[in-house]
């Protein structure tokens, strides 16, 4: 497709010397008027990738499909830079893209699902599901990450891509085979407000409990009660069997009659409210490995855990 318009010309222009809201502007007239017309699909920018209440993260552009009954599903989240992005801000981008991912998989039980990183007027595709370390390149395939010479420049070839994925609503299962996922970067960075508290339910591996783990396990910034302390020097003898218990995400802490209450998601989507003084820290095994948490258990009995009692990003207190 050439720039033949005065309005794509004007966006382009603007896209390589303006900073990253004039990508964002890009790429939301190319999706709304070139790749995603028609009244099932909504483009909307700066969305949450998830429908659970206080996540404040904000996807530069997502696209939803809409059906005939008024159902609605993410087809695809779209993360930005600058045109003139460092290494650094390329990896943060598309590492945000992946914890959009894993995030709205995880609030929707969904296997898969598109993800784009665009640096400017350029542009790379890429697939992620269940269980993946990472990304897995879909277009342009290459071995470089994070590398601005591998996106390519917006052009008809971009569109017949992206009309590929509006067929292709989940991505098909030979996306994941041709290519092996891309390796994770060891130290990526998140922009302020956004948090990857997803990554460890959705890929699973000791390396990245380990680093949902040693990236800040706190209790939001309080010590946890004395009635807690003394639960934790006289309980488990062994550790929590993960797979025996139920994950939680905490998603809002808030006070109430004096003490700091913690909203979690359950993974069916429903809330738990647990008080401070009911968390008990702990060992936990997961995969063969043990990593360290935190444990509450219901009044059914019910055993709960989480890798972090802090939302990072996270809302203010209430």
């Amino acid at each position: 497709m050439s720039l033949n318009t005065p309005q794509l010309q004007k966006l382009w222009a603007d896209a390589q010397s303006r900073p990253e809201w004039a990508t964002t502007k890009f790429w939301e007239y190319i999706f709304s008027h070139n790749a995603f017309g028609g009244h099932q699909w909504v483009v909307s920018s700066q969305q949450p990738p998830t429908y659970i209440e206080g996540d404040l993260r904000r996807v530069d552009l997502v696209v939803e499909k809409i059906d005939e009954n008024a159902n609605s599903a993410t087809l695809l989240f779209m993360e930005a830079k600058r045109a003139y992005a460092t290494l650094d801000q390329v990896q943060e981008v598309e590492y945000q893209a992946f914890t959009a991912c894993c995030a709205n998989l995880y609030a929707t039980n969904k296997t898969s699902i598109w993800a784009m990183t665009c640096v400017g007027t350029t542009a790379r595709l890429w697939a992620y599901q269940y269980g993946d370390d990472y990304l897995t390149e879909f277009f342009p395939l290459s071995d470089g990450l994070s590398d601005k010479g591998e996106y390519i420049n917006f052009s008809n070839e971009v569109l017949n891509q992206l009309e590929y994925i509006k067929q292709n609503f989940v991505p098909p299962k030979d996306v994941f085979t041709k290519k092996p996922p891309s390796p994770r970067p060891a130290r990526a960075t998140l922009p302020d407000g956004w948090h990857d508290n997803e990554v460890a339910y959705m890929t699973g591996t000791p390396e990245s409990l380990g680093n949902a783990a040693s990236g800040g396990i706190s209790s939001g910034g309080e010590a946890l009660s004395s009635q807690a302390r003394e639960q934790q020097l006289t309980s488990q003898a062994t550790p929590l069997v993960a797979e025996q218990s139920t994950p939680l995400i905490v998603t809002k802490i808030h006070w109430q009659d004096g003490q700091r209450q913690y909203r979690c998601s359950r993974p069916d989507h429903k809330s738990v409210i647990v008080a401070q003084n009911k968390w008990v820290s702990c060992d936990i095994l997961y995969s063969g490995q043990i990593y360290h948490g935190y444990m509450y258990t219901g009044k059914s009995g019910t055993q709960y855990y989480t890798w972090t009692l802090e939302v990072k990003g996270k809302e203010a207190e209430r």
